[in-house]
């Protein structure tokens, strides 16, 4: 018997894949009524590829999954019209009214500190000149415009998929790359499954998943100081490469999150910094769900049960159920944070994203 029933894959995956949907624009991208971060391209990128899994489990030829196949398309459309020549899709780093919306709208858990330390915002003095040199949706929109093909048969985004891997071989940079981490690191891990998913098919694929793997494995583990960094790189490498850096890379960096004291309440985890501290006193999505990613990637790869055993993930296990509890007497999927005073707040895009990703163990339907 499934100790959280509500938690199984089908039910998670339905009302991720209806919530997006339903947000979604008469010009296909995904607008979560109060996220600051609704606008950003490699969030509606990511939905796309919630959507789409969504459909590969629920009701891939039927009409169930029809709607989420539909959703997947409408937000392609929308890249496939905006993409320029050049592979770029012109998305601010930031949408308009950012700040506003994070002073009036949104629980806002860093920028007093921020402003205490007289810094701002990262990424908010990024524009569309700078923003697509660090190439964060080069390789997400490769792999949605894969999963596509794959899904529907109807491989009618290769274009647009083959101009964004084309701009990520232009502005490939390693150093730049890596030392701009705090956006790059999506860049670069999703380039690296966007590359390898179209294979022979895209002439400098096997090169470049030969520069970025280099790029991310030698030397120390630069990328696995927060949740959200280690799973997005670490499922990267897990699904191009399989076990090869489990031990080496993966394992004891996360073991080392998981005895970093982010955990808030009971199985509720906070995001690191590069420091090593954190924000604020809160348990967020990106920090616990992140984790039961890597964890239950990690335990598939190497057929182990090492922490999906455990205690830790039985109680991150808990903390998304009370999580999805208190979310669907509000009528949405799952909140993003649960403040220090217990209290719960927030329903934007990542609470579709992170629990589709775990529930299905990989980051696309590839």
């Amino acid at each position: 018997m499934n100790p959280h029933p509500d938690l199984s894959r089908q039910a998670i995956l339905r009302s991720c894949a209806e919530y997006l949907v339903s947000i979604q624009s008469p010009e296909g991208f995904f607008v979560s009524p109060d996220s600051k971060h609704q606008e950003i391209a490699i969030y509606q990128i990511e939905s796309t590829w919630s959507l789409l899994q969504a459909y590969e489990a629920l009701g891939e030829g039927r009409p169930a999954g029809r709607p989420y196949l539909l959703a997947a398309a409408a937000a392609l459309d929308r890249f496939a019209a905006l993409q320029r020549p050049d592979g770029t899709v012109p998305h601010a780093a930031l949408p308009e009214g950012y700040y506003r919306r994070a002073q009036e709208i949104v629980y806002e858990y860093t920028l007093a500190r921020l402003e205490r330390e007289g810094r701002v915002y990262p990424g908010s003095e990024m524009d569309e000149t700078v923003f697509p040199q660090m190439g964060v949706t080069d390789g997400g929109l490769a792999i949605a415009a894969r999963s596509f093909a794959i899904l529907s048969g109807e491989d009618r985004y290769r274009a647009m998929a083959f101009r964004a891997l084309d701009h990520y071989c232009a502005i490939w940079n390693p150093s730049y790359l890596k030392e701009n981490s705090f956006v790059t690191f999506y860049g670069l891990a999703f380039a690296l499954v966007g590359f390898q998913a179209w294979g022979k098919e895209y002439p400098r694929a096997e090169e470049m998943v030969g520069e970025i793997t280099r790029l991310l494995t030698e030397g120390p583990v630069w990328w696995g100081y927060s949740p959200s960094k280690l799973a997005i790189v670490g499922v990267g490498l897990l699904t191009v490469h399989g076990s090869r850096y489990a031990d080496s890379h993966i394992r004891p960096a996360l073991e080392a999150l998981l005895e970093a004291g982010l955990e808030v309440f009971p199985g509720g985890y906070g995001m690191a910094t590069e420091d090593g501290q954190q924000w604020g006193r809160y348990a967020d999505i990106r920090g616990t769900v992140p984790l039961m990613i890597i964890m239950k990637a990690y335990d598939a790869v190497t057929g182990t049960q090492t922490f999906t055993s455990s205690d830790k993930y039985r109680r991150m296990l808990a903390w998304l159920e009370r999580n999805r509890q208190a979310a669907k007497a509000m009528d949405r999927p799952f909140y993003e944070i649960q403040k220090a005073d217990g209290a719960w707040f927030g329903s934007g895009t990542p609470v579709c994203l992170l629990p589709v990703w775990w529930a299905t163990g990989r980051f696309a339907a590839l």
